[in-house]
């Protein structure tokens, strides 16, 4: 198999263990912790934001922590119906397989598409964002808030356990499916987003051919600008 075939086959078996059949509690949860704000329903993920090179090795990969929306969704502003929809349609689009075209650069962007092209435009390497891959260590939409389904707390004490039984099953699939898929895609510069991606990740025995940069979410810091101004001339060298 290719990448994009090895990967593939991580998306299917994903979508076996994150349906309403096998984790009813966690979408009974996610269903009680939707907000009037929120674009759509919780109940989607996003794995890869990004294509993916089939041989080449990439010379940046990012890794977050979660999906937030597809659009850019603030708490005071009231969605129209046309950016919901696109909200909506982005999201089901990556739960398919490694995507076709980047959400980084998609229009209308993202709220964190326009953090990165802010920063990246600040280290000088726009034109590197277009082949950027991306991706975060937890897979499940839960729009703004990474903890908004640890929260929760259901009525029933048997099903809120099991409600965090499945919750914490899929966020160690996905920790170790992440490791495995920044494998499978060995970019020459890997740089973890925030600390509860880095906290996943910091100790992890990743190949010695990648290089591993740290930075503070651009939505708290604009110290990813300062990591790709520091590796720009590295960058630069690479094919």
């Amino acid at each position: 198999m290719n990448k994009i075939e090895s990967i593939n086959s991580i998306y299917e078996e994903f979508k076996l263990l994150f349906n309403k059949k096998r984790c009813p509690e966690l979408f009974e949860a996610m269903k009680t912790a939707e907000k009037d704000y929120f674009p759509h329903s919780l109940g989607h993920f996003a794995i890869l934001y990004t294509p993916v090179p089939k041989e080449s090795r990439p010379k940046l990969m990012l890794i977050g922590n979660n999906p937030s929306w597809f659009v850019d969704v603030n708490k005071n502003k009231t969605l129209e119906n046309k950016e919901k929809k696109i909200a909506l349609e982005r999201v089901k689009s990556l739960e398919n397989g490694v995507p076709s075209f980047s959400s980084y650069t998609q229009e209308p962007k993202h709220r964190f598409a326009k953090r990165l092209e802010t920063e990246y435009k600040n280290a000088s390497v726009f034109s590197l964002l277009e082949d950027t891959v991306g991706m975060n260590r937890f897979w499940i939409q839960t729009g703004s808030d990474p903890e908004a389904l640890k929260k929760v707390v259901l009525e029933n004490n048997v099903s809120n356990a099991k409600k965090n039984s499945q919750l914490e099953k899929l966020i160690e699939f996905c920790t170790e499916q992440t490791k495995k898929i920044i494998k499978i895609i060995e970019p020459h510069f890997l740089i973890i987003l925030g600390t509860p991606a880095r906290k996943c990740l910091d100790d992890w025995d990743a190949p010695k051919s990648i290089s591993i940069k740290f930075s503070q979410h651009p939505d708290r810091s604009p110290e990813l600008s300062e990591v790709l101004s520091n590796i720009k001339p590295n960058l630069d060298g690479l094919p």
